[in-house]
């Protein structure tokens, strides 16, 4: 629709265009307010709705009637100025076609909606042959095309030929009630038959205000301009007291409004036509007086709504602010359990890992230790030979070393067994019980041999003990490090069942702080009806924009009226 900036200096497109740019200003409004009624001031909603009501009723219905064939789409397409209606099948319209206003060019089918006026065509031929449940009784078409230049305020309704079909003729009398006007489409021949007049007497017995029109189609070519005149005249003689008649190329002016075609000024007599149905549906000032008045008198009404609805909405923020106070304090309540379980639990396992760290270092520590021993067993075998004495101070020295590595492990076993037993959890001491390293032969008896007998034997034990010694040799190398690793194994996997048996505790402490939390989530809610205003809040943060705009575009509507207002007096 035209902007104020835009409205034209003529009282009825003015009235028009104002009228339905208010319509749908409450339409908006009153769907705002339908969530808010305990807001609105009592018969607020009564009165919009009466008002959009009382809007609805005033739209200028006019239909366009006729025989089949007549060219009634096409005319009602050349009003229009675009191909809004079918025109391309045999009969051509089955059911009524409204055109009206709508801000997008839509064609609806009862629930269906269609991308044009082909598919309404298709649609139209393949079934919509009779109105039953599934089909509507009329199809709608919204343009957002000024249609005669009305502001909106026209809906032209596209009516099945009659005289062809009994059912046909039944929609089509349905279909004329309740209208402003008729258009009456007569074509030559048969310009004012027996079955025209009593077409003419049936909308004069319903209709307050008839227009007749003949469609100058191809049929009329054949005749000059004096018989075209003639037949006109006659065409005058029998409808000019009681209704008007228009001459129209209805063709000629479809094409001349939708391909530019011809002298658009008046092409095919469309002009006017128009320019006599804009005269009868003409508002002056009295009406546009009454609309400046009604526009006033709903921005009052809204005045009082926008207060009561700004009220609850700080009504609502302030609830809700305490509410989520509340939410906020037992969340953090929960986040300092939460914390403090993770706590507890990572002093546990900084305690297991510590003493998984005992073990390691009373493993490295006794291994040394041994090395210490045996070096020493290995330089007095030096100055003695004595292969007996070593091997026996060389088993009694590992048993011992294994036998105290062994107690240490236990002692921190149990140490994490106490650790897992005060933070709450349970975890099994399983002894470590290993089978002492043995270094098997520590001399061979070809190279003991060899270590005794000869010349410088002492020197070459000297030089070549780790030769002369390969099993004790071999031992230090490679079982001792083998014994001391499984240590620090068993160590480790002790640690891990006791920390997996702390997080067990912790995942189920964990729980009980969430189980807990969502149980006071849930109480405060419904202690403060937390969601319901919540959901009251969200929507009124939505519509009191919406109602405080429209009651402002209210307003300025109610002053867009006086310059036209002081146009028709001026004229006056």
């Amino acid at each position: 629709m035209p902007t104020s900036d835009a409205i034209p200096a003529d009282s009825a497109r003015a009235y028009g265009t104002l009228t339905t740019r208010l319509s749908e200003t409450l339409a908006r409004t009153r769907d705002a307010l339908a969530a808010h009624t305990a807001l609105v001031p009592g018969g607020t909603l009564a009165d919009l709705d009466a008002l959009l009501s009382d809007f609805e009723r005033r739209r200028l219905r006019i239909a366009v009637y006729g025989e089949v064939k007549a060219g009634k789409s096409t005319l009602v397409n050349a009003l229009a100025g675009a191909r809004l209606s079918p025109v391309a099948f045999d009969p051509l319209t089955a059911i009524p076609v409204r055109i009206t206003y709508g801000p997008t060019p839509t064609w609806r089918a009862g629930d269906r909606a269609l991308p044009s006026v082909d598919a309404l065509e298709d649609l139209m031929r393949s079934s919509l042959t009779e109105p039953t449940a599934e089909h509507p009784r009329e199809v709608i078409v919204e343009t957002d095309l000024d249609v005669l230049g009305l502001g909106g305020q026209v809906d032209l309704i596209d009516t099945p030929g009659v005289g062809a079909d009994r059912h046909f003729d039944a929609v089509t009398a349905e279909a004329l009630q309740g209208l402003d006007a008729v258009i009456l489409v007569v074509r030559y021949p048969a310009l004012f038959t027996r079955f025209t007049r009593h077409l003419v007497e049936t909308l004069d017995a319903d209709i307050g205000k008839l227009f007749v029109v003949w469609n100058l189609d191809a049929a009329c070519t054949e005749l000059d301009a004096a018989e075209r005149e003639r037949h006109a005249a006659t065409l005058r003689r029998q409808v000019a007291d009681a209704h008007e008649l228009c001459l129209v190329d209805a063709r000629a002016a479809f094409d001349a409004a939708t391909q530019g075609g011809g002298n658009r000024a008046g092409a095919g007599g469309i002009d006017a036509l128009t320019g006599t149905l804009r005269g009868f549906a003409g508002s002056g000032e009295r009406d546009l007086t009454a609309l400046r008045q009604t526009a006033k008198r709903v921005g009052g009404w809204l005045d009082g709504t926008i207060v009561n609805l700004r009220e609850r909405q700080a009504s609502l923020d302030t609830a809700l602010a305490a509410a989520r106070r509340q939410l906020d304090d037992a969340a953090a309540a929960a986040a300092a359990e939460t914390a403090a379980a993770r706590d507890a639990f990572g002093t546990f396992s900084a305690a297991v890992e510590q003493h998984r760290r005992d073990i390691e270092a009373a493993a490295g520590s006794l291994a040394s230790e041994l090395r210490r021993e045996l070096h020493k067993e290995r330089r007095q075998w030096v100055r003695t030979a004595d292969a007996v004495t070593l091997d026996a101070a060389v088993s009694n020295a590992v048993q011992r070393f294994a036998d105290r590595l062994a107690e240490s492990a236990n002692q921190s076993s149990r140490a994490m067994a106490r650790a897992a037993a005060d933070y709450g959890a349970t975890a099994e001491t399983v002894a470590w019980e290993p089978q002492a390293p043995a270094a098997g032969e520590i001399a061979p008896d070809d190279r003991q041999q060899r270590a005794t007998t000869g010349r410088f034997a002492r020197l070459r034990r000297a030089l070549w003990k780790r030769w002369y010694l390969a099993g004790l040799t071999a031992f230090e190398a490679n079982d001792l490090p083998a014994f001391v690793a499984s240590a620090e194994h068993w160590a480790e996997s002790a640690a891990a069942a006791t920390r997996n048996a702390g997080s067990a505790v912790l995942d189920g402490q964990l729980a009980d702080v969430g189980r807990r939390a969502a149980a006071e989530e849930a109480r405060i809610k419904e202690a403060t009806d937390f969601v319901a205003l919540e959901a009251e809040h969200t929507r009124l943060v939505a519509d009191v924009p919406t109602v405080t705009a429209e009651r402002d575009t209210i307003q300025s509507l109610a002053q867009e009226a006086l310059p036209f207002l002081r146009q028709n007096a001026g004229s006056a």
